[in-house]
């Protein structure tokens, strides 16, 4: 049986955008679609942010005076944070939207921009990232999950887990029990990267079954014929 400690609404994102007008547009904007806003105006404070609270999303200005939103975002994953980012950003150019894909980020809004698809968008990826939302933690059998810390625990101790393996791992913790197939694994955790093939979420249950076992886990990925997995 799955322990799940939900965290108190609502959403909240963490907005990075030095110019005044549109930072009051967004954070009066998402909060009227219930979403709280954080809003800084440089990139100083990010990670001081990032390690004091925790957010579902970072929306992120590419043009900071003190720094670059491609750079900023290289950082964040180099550092295997995985908050799903949003570009916002007046350069249209497809080179820079690939470039922004390519650093870690998860959409690309480029100014100006309605607030309506600014929330749609965020609502995506909220629903896309259960792990960078609104729960913490779980507890499943003696398998325990924090996604502040992105550590899975067996009697305290921690598995070494890839960013991957945590997100395909925290996703059946935020479903546990549900069989869920290998489709909606690939689209809700790899988000239809690319051509990648339906075995590879094979692969990596057989990782995390492996590193379960190896630290005898009463948790366990079962198989569900005609479905796919579910953990138990």
């Amino acid at each position: 049986m799955s322990n799940v400690v939900p965290d108190t609404p609502p959403a909240t994102v963490l907005l990075v955008e030095d110019d005044a007008g549109i930072g009051r547009v967004v954070r009066n904007g998402l909060r009227n679609h219930g979403i709280a806003v954080d809003w800084l105006r440089e990139a100083a404070g990010i990670m001081e942010m990032l390690e004091a609270r925790h957010y579902n999303a970072l929306v992120l200005d590419l043009m900071l005076p003190d720094g670059d939103g491609f750079e900023i975002c290289k950082a964040l994953r180099r550092r295997d944070i995985a908050i799903p980012i949003c570009m916002l950003t007046a350069r249209d150019a497809l080179d820079d939207k690939l470039e922004g894909f390519a650093v870690g980020a998860d959409d690309y809004l480029t100014k100006p921009f309605a607030i309506d698809e600014l929330a749609a968008r965020l609502q995506v990826l909220f629903r896309r990232h259960p792990a960078g939302g609104a729960v913490k933690h779980w507890d499943i059998g003696d398998l325990q999950i924090d996604t502040r810390s992105r550590e899975a625990r067996v009697d305290g101790k921690v598995i070494t887990l890839t960013r991957r393996e945590f997100d395909v791992l925290a996703y059946f913790a935020a479903h546990a029990g549900e069989a869920i197939s290998r489709e909606r694994l690939l689209d809700s955790v790899w988000h239809a990267e690319g051509n990648v093939a339906s075995n590879t979420v094979d692969v990596y249950i057989g990782y995390l079954r492996k590193k379960l076992a190896a630290v005898s886990a009463s948790a366990d990925i079962q198989s569900v014929r005609g479905v796919g997995y579910k953990l138990v």
